[in-house]
């Protein structure tokens, strides 16, 4: 179910870039099911796969750590006043733009934590990403790590979920039609969560008939909140 609700989520969230300029760019995607975006009439560039492809790279090769850490979507640009081209795998290493994407859903009243980690998780696979010219600084590419956070109540933040958005060429307005979107879908998400785990625990406790059924029920119910509590605390992560 949480990993569920991540993946639809980004699947707005890509909807929504699709239609920007940000759309021709993507290069790779995790979480999204290609079927399920085709048929929300979003149109995903062919080649694009859910690991990095080794041309994003600078040397162009594979390295086992890679995919210990494989953002939500990835686009490849090229810097602005540099050799642009269609094809992003023809745009060279040290003219590109890349941009990589991170949607969590956070603790409603402490969104800073799961936002250090998202940094800390991706940290080595940008350092990869990055050229280092030793003759010419300027002419190194940009490597971008937008982190689009989500409160599990629906929280939505004006520094964590509206501004990325923004930083990703989206509108301002357009932002914040998302951002109520992402809302809306996260407060549905929790209540059926909620429901699910409260039908669950009540299918465990109905085959207890008598006092020792309604003790149990009631333990039950008192679980139920120190795990709801404990959810919203410390969203699971679905990476």
């Amino acid at each position: 179910m949480h990993t569920n609700r991540h993946h639809a989520a980004l699947s707005l969230c890509v909807e929504a870039l699709s239609k920007g300029r940000y759309g021709s760019s993507l290069i790779s995607m995790d979480g999204c099911n290609h079927d399920r975006l085709m048929d929300q009439g979003i149109q995903v560039p062919e080649n694009t796969s859910r690991a990095i492809p080794d041309w994003v790279f600078p040397n162009g090769a594979a390295s086992p750590a890679r995919n210990t850490s494989r953002p939500d979507a990835l686009f490849v640009r090229h810097i602005p006043g540099r050799q642009a081209h269609l094809d992003p795998t023809k745009i060279p290493p040290q003219d590109r733009d890349i941009h990589l994407v991170e949607l969590k859903f956070c603790s409603d009243t402490n969104p800073v934590s799961t936002l250090e980690r998202a940094q800390t998780q991706h940290s080595h696979i940008i350092n990869r990403l990055k050229t280092r010219s030793l003759r010419n600084s300027n002419r190194n590419n940009r490597v971008n790590l937008h982190i689009i956070l989500i409160g599990v109540g629906g929280t939505i933040y004006n520094k964590y979920t509206i501004t990325p958005l923004i930083n990703l060429d989206l509108t301002k307005q357009k932002a914040e039609s998302l951002a109520s979107q992402l809302s809306v879908h996260a407060i549905q998400r929790l209540s059926t969560i909620i429901n699910t785990r409260h039908a669950l625990c009540f299918q465990g406790a109905s085959g207890r008939g008598g006092f020792a059924g309604r003790t149990a029920t009631a333990e039950d119910g008192r679980r139920r909140v120190r795990a709801l509590r404990g959810m919203a605390a410390n969203p699971p992560d679905p990476h």
